[in-house]
């Protein structure tokens, strides 16, 4: 899985660990302690709804982004390719 945000980017290696620019390979538990802080400072402050919709906006084409689109009732990417296929036929 590959996240990107403006000139932001990570992945997700073959063996589950993260590629964060700057730091190298990072371990998932790690990346999920990063993401797992930063979400309970956001709900602290009551931004998840505000930055989720964020997220949608600026992350436009990223199947890291699925998971919030669905949330939203959004068409996946994948789900967008498939009906543009079948239209395509």
């Amino acid at each position: 899985m590959a996240y990107m945000r403006g000139k932001y980017y990570t992945y997700e290696n073959f063996n589950g660990s993260f590629w964060m620019f700057g730091l190298g390979f990072v371990p998932p538990d790690i990346v999920d302690d990063f993401v797992v802080m930063r979400y309970a400072k956001l709900v602290e402050e009551g931004k998840i709804k505000k930055t989720e919709k964020r997220a949608i906006r600026n992350c436009e084409g990223n199947i890291g982004c699925d998971a919030l689109r669905k949330k939203y009732g959004k068409e996946t990417i994948i789900e967008q390719a498939e009906r543009i296929t079948k239209r395509k036929k």
